[in-house]
C-alpha cells in the first residue's frame, strides 16, 4: 500500500527531528540533551514533538539504534574479510577504538541505559555481532590459526576479546582522561599480546 503524502511528511519530519537530536548530542553533549533545546532547535513548541514521538526515551533509542548502524557500517568498510584471522581480530578491536575516539559522544550514546537492550545473557550471546566474534574465534581454532586459552572455550574467548575494547574506550573517556593517548597504546599493546598468545604461528 502506498503511503499517502500526509504519512510522508510525517516521516520527514521525524527524521528531520532525529538528525537535529543527533546534531545536539554531537555539539552538547548527551548529559545536555532535552526535549527543550530539541524543541528550539527544529523551531517546534516542545509539546509539538509529542505528535512525532511518544517520550524522550523514544527518540534515545530511535538514535542509539542508529549509531549501532554507523558503528557497524563503519566497521565493514574498514574490516576485509578476507584477512587470516588474527589479523581480523585485532583490527576488529583497533577499528572500534577508533569509533569510539572519533564519534565519543554517539559511544556514550551506545553505552547509555535502554529499552532494547539484552535481559539477560542468554540474550546477549544471541545477538549478531557478539556471534560474529565467536565464529570468528571458532573458525580460527578449526583452520588452526588460533588455539583456546586454558579454561575457555569460544564463547568465553569472545566475551574476553568483548570486553577490551569496551572496557578501553570507557576508561580513556573517564578516568584516563589526562593521557587518552597513552592509555589507549598501552591497551592496544595488551590486547596485540593477546592475540599473539592465542595465535598458532
Amino acid at each position: 500500500m502506498s503511503r499517502t503524502p500526509s504519512t510522508r511528511r510525517h516521516e520527514r519530519t521525524r527524521e528531520a527531528i532525529l538528525q537535529a537530536a543527533q546534531e545536539l548530542i554531537l555539539e552538547d553533549g548527551l548529559l545536555s540533551f532535552s526535549m527543550r533545546k530539541l524543541a528550539d532547535k527544529v523551531d517546534y513548541s516542545p509539546a509539538a514533538l509529542y505528535k512525532y514521538f511518544a517520550n524522550k526515551e523514544e527518540i534515545m533509542e530511535e538514535m542509539r539504534q542508529t549509531v549501532f548502524q554507523m558503528e557497524a557500517h563503519y566497521s565493514a568498510q574498514r574490516l576485509q574479510q578476507n584477512l587470516p584471522p588474527d589479523v581480523l581480530l585485532m583490527e576488529s578491536e583497533r577499528t572500534y577504538l577508533e569509533f569510539s575516539r572519533a564519534y565519543p559522544q554517539y559511544y556514550e550514546l551506545m553505552m547509555s541505559a535502554g529499552g532494547l537492550f539484552p535481559a539477560n545473557m542468554s540474550e546477549f550471546f544471541e545477538h549478531e555481532n557478539f556471534k560474529g566474534l565467536v565464529d570468528l574465534i571458532e573458525n580460527g581454532v578449526k583452520s588452526g590459526h588460533f588455539r583456546l586459552l586454558p579454561g575457555f572455550d569460544a564463547k568465553r574467548m569472545a566475551l574476553l576479546f568483548w570486553f577490551l575494547p569496551h572496557s578501553v574506550s570507557t576508561l580513556r573517556a573517564t578516568l584516563m582522561h589526562n593521557c587518552p593517548d597513552e592509555f589507549e597504546q598501552w591497551a592496544v599493546e595488551v590486547m596485540q599480546a593477546l592475540v599473539n598468545n592465542i595465535s598458532v604461528k
